[in-house]
Order: C-alpha cells, then structure tokens, then sequence
C-alpha cells in the first residue's frame, strides 16, 4: 500500500490534495494537527509554553487573526508554525514507521511535515512519496479563501482588516521562502503553488501516484 506525505505552507492545497488522493485510492487521510493534538496531550504541563507557541499565541488573542496578527511579527509567527512542526514530528514518523511496518496505506498532511523530517525518514527503510507545497505569491490564494464558501475556512471567518489579509500573504511568502531553503539543503521535493493552482494539484496528484 502507499504512504504519501505532504507537507508545507497554509493554503496550498495540502488537504484537498490529501483528500483527492486517499479517495481515489482508497486510503486513509490524517491531518497532522490531530498527532499535535496527541503530542500535546502528553506533554508536561510545564514544557507546553515551550514547544506548543503557536498555540499559546492564538489563545491569548482569541483565535482572532486580527488581533493575532497585531499582535506578533511574521517572524514569530512563523517561528511559532516552524516550533510546532518540530514539536509533533516524532508523532508522525512513528505512525510513518507503523503505517509502513503494516503495510497500511496513508496520506498524512499538514504544514507538521517539513524538509528536514521528510530527509530523516528518507533515511530509514520507510517507503513513501512527499512533497513539500509551498506559495510565493500567495494573493490569490487568500481571495480564494475570502470568496469561498466552505463552511469553516480560518481566513475568511477570523479576519475582517484589509491589512491583516495582507499579514498573512506576508507569513505565507516568509514561512515558504524558509521551506524552499531548507527544501534545497535536504535535497526535498518542493513545488510552488502561486500559480494555476487546479492544473498544479492534478500535476503534484499525477506525480504522487505513478
């Protein structure tokens, strides 16, 4: 069976690609903020400040991403996302080891699976395809998210200033720019998703399952 792992930046695709391909294929998605949420629940009181900022940071400002973005700089923002990746990685290399171990197929996904993970579990005997999706120019997929009518989408139901919209276009490119980097160190698969986003997806779809 195939284990497929996808990783990258807010609002590239990561989860209707994830979803396309475990229902054509016929198997098993998990997002990586459920084995964060795992992580978090045993992790000690005292060390959660530490290793779950993200968290913290979008709690003291009321899930609001007006006021989130007021109240960080994008460089701690996208510290705290790249803090948090780290935090839940062990979670999703051991389901990456059992998934394989039982010859499960899965799609994992989420912004938790970066470079620097993808080239550890490359090292191992794990087999599996990944991809890291990153937005250089993420305008058009923040308007995506304003005009969409999905019942939940956390840019659209949490944001009202024009300013903040373009905050997080900001946190996008810093946090890609920092992906691509790090992508090219580790010699990691690494796509930008700026452009022609349907005709991108059927392409990464295509590459992930040949």
């Amino acid at each position: 069976m195939k284990l497929i792992l996808i990783g990258g930046v807010p609002r590239t695709g990561k989860t209707t690609l994830a979803k396309k391909l475990a229902s054509d294929l016929g198997i098993s998605w998990i997002s990586t903020d459920a084995l964060e949420s795992i992580a978090h629940s045993y992790t000690p009181a005292e060390a959660v400040e530490e290793r779950f900022p993200k968290s913290i940071m979008r709690r003291e400002t009321n899930r609001n991403n007006d006021d989130f973005y007021a109240t960080y700089s994008i460089s701690e923002i996208v510290d705290s996302y790249c803090t948090q990746a780290d935090t839940a990685s062990n979670a999703i290399e051991a389901l990456a080891e059992y998934a394989d171990k039982e010859g499960w197929g899965y799609v994992i996904e989420g912004y938790h699976i970066t470079p620097q993970l993808l080239a550890k579990l490359r090292d191992t005997v794990i087999q599996f395809s990944s991809v890291i999706l990153v937005n250089t120019n993420p305008q058009e997929a923040i308007e995506r998210s304003r005009q969409s009518d999905v019942k939940s989408d956390w840019v659209r139901d949490n944001t009202k200033s024009e300013e903040t919209y373009s905050k997080i276009c900001e946190s996008i490119q810093e946090h890609s720019g920092r992906l691509i980097k790090a992508a090219q160190e580790y010699d990691i698969q690494c796509l930008d998703m700026s452009e022609d986003f349907e005709v991108r997806i059927e392409e990464i779809y295509t590459l992930l399952t040949e």
